[in-house]
């Protein structure tokens, strides 16, 4: 027998077994799960996980990334969901809120819209 087999962690770091798990692990980070809940299903220390599946978790979180990134984009354009059309125009086109300052006189309240290309 071989040291990796004598251990009882061996199979866990052999490249069959890393192949045979590499899937789950994808589609679990794509999904979101977290390092600890990943780690539990495929029954392999969380350590281990983030060392030797680290490729695996960066590509399920990049597609899942992809896929909440599409779906915002088809709520706001496909949609006209103006919450979303406003975020994304403040994320990507680098929109932003006016300021708004009031000047109180007396009785009487002026409001005053200052635009951020106005401020000096």
């Amino acid at each position: 027998m071989t040291k990796k087999e004598q251990s009882p962690y061996g199979k866990r770091y052999s490249t069959e077994f890393k192949e045979k798990v590499r899937p789950t692990v994808v589609k679990l980070a794509r999904l979101g799960c977290t390092d600890t809940e990943i780690s539990s299903i495929i029954e392999m220390g969380e350590v281990s996980v983030k060392t030797h599946m680290r490729v695996e978790l960066d590509e399920g979180r990049s597609n899942m990334r992809t896929s909440l990134r599409k779906a915002q984009l088809k709520a706001a354009i496909d949609e006209r969901n103006p919450t979303m059309l406003i975020w994304l125009g403040k994320c990507y086109l680098g929109q932003k809120e006016p300021k708004k300052e009031l000047e109180h006189s007396g009785a009487l309240t002026v409001e005053k819209v200052v635009y951020v290309a106005d401020e000096k």
